[in-house]
């Protein structure tokens, strides 16, 4: 079976190959197009997104999407690293049709607002107990603060096991039993490791690119 399939992708790069005059801001590499959505010479570049679109054979239309996603997964970080700027896929919208069918897969994703939290008295209390715990070093804050704001779960992990580390250290060293305090024995190890096995824990593992 042959499937159509057109992907969306969120991006801040706007795609502006003008190779092709019949369909600008448009460029094809491994099997894949890769088009500027909603484009026009008037106006130019309208919304911060792209359409991916293929036609894919395969017994079954999963199949299908798998291969699909499995080759933007290869394509996309490329593109991130040449581009400098957001781009994501996994959780935009796709389309994809058995092209000797009247029928097609949708799934839609709609971007909606975050919700917000409220900062009450009790927050408010909890503030005063923090400017006067000044144990706890600001660059324990410095690191937490940023894996809040950051977009990505490896990056958010690593943020946050330099807060934790930050929050432990005593005279450049860490102290475990404060780590096993906040943490637990089990979480420790499964995110530092043991001792002389920290090679398998998940900070190791994330910060040398495993």
């Amino acid at each position: 079976n042959i499937y159509k399939i057109e992907h969306k992708i969120l991006t801040l790069s706007h795609c502006a190959v003008m190779k092709n005059k019949d369909e600008p801001t448009s460029f094809d590499i491994e099997g894949i197009k890769f088009s500027h959505w909603d484009f026009n010479y008037r106006d130019g570049w309208k919304t911060d997104a792209w359409i991916a679109s293929s036609e894919i054979q395969s017994k079954n239309f999963i199949d299908a999407i798998n291969i699909f996603s499995k080759k933007l997964s290869k394509l996309i970080p490329r593109i991130s690293l040449i581009c400098q700027s957001y781009i994501e896929f996994s959780i935009e919208p796709f389309l994809i049709h058995e092209v000797s069918k009247d029928i097609a897969f949708f799934k839609y994703i709609k971007d909606v607002p975050g919700g917000g939290l409220m900062f009450m008295e009790k927050e408010q209390e909890a503030l005063k107990e923090l400017l006067n715990h000044t144990e706890i070093p600001e660059e324990f804050y410095y690191y937490w603060n940023d894996a809040v704001n950051t977009v990505g779960h490896s990056a958010k992990l690593l943020l946050m096991f330099s807060a934790i580390e930050a929050l432990v250290k005593k005279n450049g060293n860490k102290d475990w039993t404060l780590i096993n305090k906040i943490l637990g024995k089990e979480l420790v190890e499964e995110l530092f490791g043991t001792k002389g096995q920290s090679n398998a824990g998940l900070r190791h593992r994330l910060v040398h690119g495993e």
